[in-house]
């Protein structure tokens, strides 16, 4: 779908970092269905995610505690998830 616009970066800043995890995780995978983005390759799709997360988390995921061939697959349960411990405080 050309000329859709991806959805805004995450706001590291939020109150309700869990809340704004949950609406802005939704709100892309929204855009990669609509976009054609799930058609992609997963270094593509890795591209996506972290274009659209913004330099902030592209930051933060440079210091995830996976190795290198775990950062290159998009589907990863424990890319997310460590990701997700990273930005929510427990």
């Amino acid at each position: 779908m050309e000329g859709l616009k991806p959805p805004r970066c995450l706001n590291l800043n939020s109150s309700n970092m869990s809340e704004e995890w949950k609406i802005w995780k939704q709100s892309f995978e929204t855009y990669m269905v609509a976009s054609g983005g799930n058609e992609k390759s997963d270094l593509v799709k890795i591209a996506i995610l972290l274009h659209v997360l913004g330099e902030e988390t592209m930051r933060i995921y440079d210091t995830l505690d996976i190795t290198e061939d775990e950062k290159k697959v998009y589907a990863t349960r424990k890319l997310t998830t460590i990701l997700y411990l990273k930005l929510i405080p427990v």
